[in-house]
């Protein structure tokens, strides 16, 4: 059982990898530590509010990453100019903090959340 949950965490780190170098690629064509800022925090919000099941976690992702995108192409079909493009830009943060808000009350974290994992405490 230890062998498989080793080989499931380094088969997820190396995707988060590849899809890291994949995003990070794909706008810029180089790395700039600035293109992740508020991605954390975003991931967060969207395990809490998709209840910590993959499912409505992946969902939560989607909602969150086409309101991302959403907000910049509504910037541009809307031409305005480029100042209102951060305002434009904080959607995704403003819609998370507005479904935690009205969500987190229904959310149940995982008994173990938060705790190392010790082989002889199961």
């Amino acid at each position: 059982m230890t062998g498989i949950r080793w080989i499931a965490i380094l088969i997820s780190g190396a995707l988060s990898g590849i899809g890291g170098i994949c995003f990070a690629y794909s706008l810029l064509g180089n790395f700039s530590p600035s293109i992740y800022q508020g991605f954390g925090y975003l991931a967060i919000a969207a395990m809490i509010f998709g209840n910590w099941n993959i499912g409505p976690t992946t969902l939560a992702c989607l909602f969150f990453g086409l309101a991302k995108s959403g907000g910049l192409q509504l910037c541009i079909a809307a031409q305005l100019p480029g100042k209102y493009t951060d305002l434009f830009l904080m959607l995704p943060y403003v819609l998370t903090l507005l479904l935690l808000i009205f969500f987190s009350k229904k959310n149940h974290p995982p008994k173990a959340a938060g705790e190392p994992w010790d082989k002889s405490r199961r």
